[in-house]
Order: structure tokens, then C-alpha cells, then sequence
């Protein structure tokens, strides 16, 4: 083929297409594979209570119908693709595998007989780690952290990105740890309502804050305190309960019912003065 004819070919539409829909894909890949791949460890309680406090299908945990079942079921699911697809098409990289840590036992609806949480983050294809010894509440937040670093030290040293769901400050040595001491890049994902936000202070930590808010559209914050609310609100009706309110009786009562979400003084004293009771 002439030199001409050739650049002509290069140059047109035709081969820009083609170039397009079936070259770049590969060459996509083959730079993905020689970058490494990816890992996202999750916090799982950290993780789940921040769920079900911006859950709109679910309120008093006691009482719950097995429609309210489902759609947490899907919400579950819908917010684990929305992580995956975003942390794939946004950083480049191929997630390998996902790690979920807690006491899956001990979680809020772990008791209701339809509903398995630790099935149901199986079934999505996560790795399920239950580390416990009774008495010991912070053991899966150390286990994951040891995981981490075996899986960089020895098990996979081609991780070339690793995402952590968590908001718990406790966090902060590992994320350090990995700062001086690898290239591996590293970020921290987790809802306002769970963020401690001492991480924001700290220069190299700013950059690698992903709000999963952001991926929804929602405000985290806003929605549980509107949840705690309809909580206080509904537990008030349930109760008959008016005039003066013993603040202490009734934060002991709400964690019996409502016990994923952390009421104090001040959300009964703003739902008082809110209502006139």
C-alpha cells in the first residue's frame, strides 16, 4: 500500500471507528493488567449500620414485614454495584476480590429468621471474615487490618489500588503505614454519617476521601437525622407517651427498638420542642 493511501486510512473516520471499538478495549486491558489490580476491604458494621440508618424501608427493627425485607435486600445489592462500577470506571482497575469483616452474628436484623445478612453479601460474591472471641468488640477492624498487610507483603504484591469502606478513625495507622511504606494507592469510602472527619485534616489523607453520598445524591447526615426523628416519632405514638418525658427512660427504650442508630439528649429534646410536648 502507498505511503499516501496509508495516512489517508489513518486519518479517516473509518479507521477511527474501528480503532475505537475494537483496538482500544485491549490496549485498555493490557495496560489494567500491567498496572495490577485491585482490592476493597470492608468494615462491615461501620458499613451496615450506616445502611440502615438512611434506609427508608426500615424503622423499628422488632417489627419488620417481609416487603421491608426485600427492599433492603436490594438496597444492599444496588449500593455494592453502585461501589464497584464507580471504583472500575473511575480509577481504571479491576477489582480481584472484596473482603467484609465483622462479628456477622452480632449485627442489627442478624436475629430475623429471612434474612441472612452474611448470605446475602455472599451471594453478591464477597469474601465473608468472622473474626471473634466473646468480650473482644473491636477484633474484626485488627483482623482486617492484618489482612491488608499480608496481602501486600505476601499474598498479592500486585495490588495496585485498595479501597477501604470504613469511616472509623482506627484506621488512620494502617492508612499511614501504607503511605510511607508502599506505592500502592490507597483510598477510604464511606458515608458522611460515618466519616470521622479528623481524616480531612490530615494532608496526605484529603485526596483519598471518597463520599459514597456523592454516588446516590443523597445527604447521609440530613437522612439519618430525619430517620431518627420518625423514629422518636413513631416510638412516642407506640408508647402514648406526653407531658414531661424522662430523657434516660426513653434513650434505653430507643435502643431497644431502633438500636442501629445512636439517639442522644439532644435529637428527643429537638423532637420535644419540634412538637410541643
Amino acid at each position: 500500500m502507498e505511503t499516501k493511501n496509508l495516512l489517508e486510512l489513518l486519518n479517516s473516520e473509518e479507521f477511527f471507528e474501528k480503532f475505537k471499538s475494537n483496538i482500544w478495549p485491549l490496549i485498555e486491558k493490557k495496560v489494567i493488567d500491567f498496572h495490577g489490580y485491585s482490592a476493597v476491604y470492608i468494615d462491615f458494621e461501620n458499613f451496615w449500620y450506616s445502611v440502615l440508618s438512611i434506609s427508608e424501608n426500615i424503622l423499628n427493627l422488632k417489627d419488620l414485614k417481609e416487603e421491608s425485607i426485600n427492599e433492603i435486600k436490594n438496597e444492599l445489592k444496588e449500593i455494592f454495584e453502585k461501589i464497584i462500577n464507580f471504583i472500575e470506571e473511575n480509577y481504571k482497575t479491576e477489582i480481584r476480590f472484596i473482603k467484609a469483616f465483622a462479628d456477622f452474628t452480632n449485627l442489627p436484623l442478624s436475629e430475623n429468621r429471612t434474612f441472612k445478612i452474611i448470605d446475602e453479601v455472599r451471594k453478591i460474591g464477597i469474601e465473608t471474615v468472622t473474626p471473634y472471641v466473646e468480650g473482644y468488640k473491636d477484633m474484626s477492624d485488627r483482623a482486617l487490618i492484618v489482612n491488608v498487610m499480608e496481602d501486600l507483603f505476601y499474598e498479592n504484591k500486585n495490588l495496585d489500588k485498595i479501597f477501604i469502606i470504613t469511616g472509623d478513625i482506627d484506621y488512620y495507622p494502617l492508612f499511614e503505614f501504607i503511605s510511607r511504606n508502599f506505592r500502592t494507592e490507597f483510598y477510604i469510602l464511606s458515608f458522611k454519617n460515618r466519616l470521622n472527619q479528623k481524616y480531612k485534616d490530615i494532608f496526605f489523607m484529603k485526596k483519598k476521601i471518597i463520599e459514597i453520598d456523592n454516588l446516590f445524591g443523597i445527604d447521609s447526615l440530613q437522612k439519618e437525622k430525619e430517620k431518627k426523628q420518625k423514629c422518636i416519632e413513631e416510638h412516642f405514638k407506640m408508647n402514648h407517651l406526653s407531658g414531661e418525658i424522662d430523657v434516660e427512660k426513653t434513650l434505653n427504650s430507643l435502643k431497644k427498638y431502633y438500636g442501629y442508630l445512636k439517639f442522644t439528649q439532644k435529637d428527643i429534646e429537638f423532637y420535644i420542642k419540634k412538637n410541643g410536648n
